[in-house]
């Protein structure tokens, strides 16, 4: 486990020798040159990134831990499925979970506060959704690529387990769950797999979901919205996208999250899937679908605590605990 930030490898000497060689390797192996000195502007326990000044225009490589180098393999495949949909993909590595892409632009959150006009996010989450509907039928390439599997179907089973992991629960700490959180979650769990159960039926297949999809994971280049940092993806139902979108969108623009405007953006992203479903059934989906959608944040962030070790763990301890809690309380506002 990880106790500080040293103990992860972005910051050694020997291994930054080594991507910087690999870097060097690729940049030559496509013809670039090296334009500068390279700044290493992100270091977090899960991945760090290094600007790549070059004779044409600034790169970006990144490394991922293990328990996400999927990312890896999963961007590069996602470039060649979908061209223009997520960074340009120069070289990558998924043994080792490394990637260097080209600038993808500017991004949307920066966009947006200068804006102020969520019009830009109906077009980001009609293109999104498109998106997932042509990656339904590659389900099972998503999966082999190390991309974990959260259907409907499948995950219900994840969710037991996360409620018997005391580590990631922290019951009765100031950052965990209380003793009765704890009743409650359990006492959710038939509903959920009921829940679970009618979203695996829905005519909506299971398909790639970001899972952290948010305005700072967007960037805009030329006329194209570009979508990166897949480390978190997951194969489940596509709605889940709505729950970190939807948040996301209100807070940048300080809408109500319950007002027409974010309304109408949920719209925006469902139209595309009413080739399958009415709009009536669609918004039938959505609510179990945002009630998985927490879940399945709660085992990322599960993920991330369980390689964790204090004083690390401190600044992420509460995170699991956060999804839980939205969980529960969609959960229970469902049925009363």
């Amino acid at each position: 486990m990880y106790r500080t930030l040293d103990d992860l490898p972005w910051r050694d000497a020997s291994w930054l020798a080594t991507a910087n060689r690999w870097i060097d390797g690729e940049l030559a192996r496509v013809g670039l040159t090296p334009a500068g000195p390279r700044e290493q502007p992100h270091v977090r326990p899960w991945s760090t990134v290094l600007r790549v000044p070059t004779s044409d225009g600034d790169l970006f490589f990144k490394a991922v831990w293990p328990p996400q180098a999927h990312e890896a393999a999963l961007t590069a495949a996602l470039a060649s499925w979908l061209p223009g949909f997520v960074p340009e993909v120069i070289a990558a590595r998924p043994t080792t979970g490394w990637l260097l892409v080209r600038d993808a632009g500017r991004r949307l959150r920066e966009i947006l506060k200068e804006e102020r006009d969520g019009a830009r996010w109906r077009d980001v989450l009609a293109r999104y959704a498109e998106a997932q509907i042509r990656l339904a039928a590659r389900a099972r390439e998503i999966v082999d690529l190390g991309v974990p599997d959260y259907r409907p179907a499948v995950v219900t089973e994840r969710f037991a387990e996360l409620l018997e992991d005391s580590r990631a629960l922290r019951v009765g700490l100031p950052d965990g769950l209380s003793s009765d959180e704890l009743v409650r979650l359990r006492a959710l769990l038939p509903r959920f797999r009921s829940w679970c159960g009618s979203l695996a039926t829905s005519k909506i297949e299971p398909t790639l979901e970001h899972n952290d999809f948010h305005d700072g994971n967007v960037c805009l280049r030329g006329g194209d919205y570009v979508v990166f940092d897949w480390g978190d993806a997951c194969l489940t139902h596509p709605f889940v996208s709505l729950r970190v979108a939807l948040r996301s969108i209100a807070h940048t623009l300080d809408l109500a999250s319950d007002g027409p405007e974010i309304a109408r953006l949920r719209d925006a992203y469902l139209e595309p899937w009413t080739a399958f479903a009415s709009r009536r059934q669609l918004l039938a989906d959505l609510q179990p679908a945002l009630i998985l959608a927490a879940a399945c944040r709660a085992f990322s962030w599960r993920l991330v605590v369980s390689e964790l070790a204090p004083p690390l763990l401190n600044e992420y301890a509460d995170t699991v605990t956060y999804s839980l809690r939205d969980m529960l309380e969609l959960g229970e506002a469902a049925f009363t």
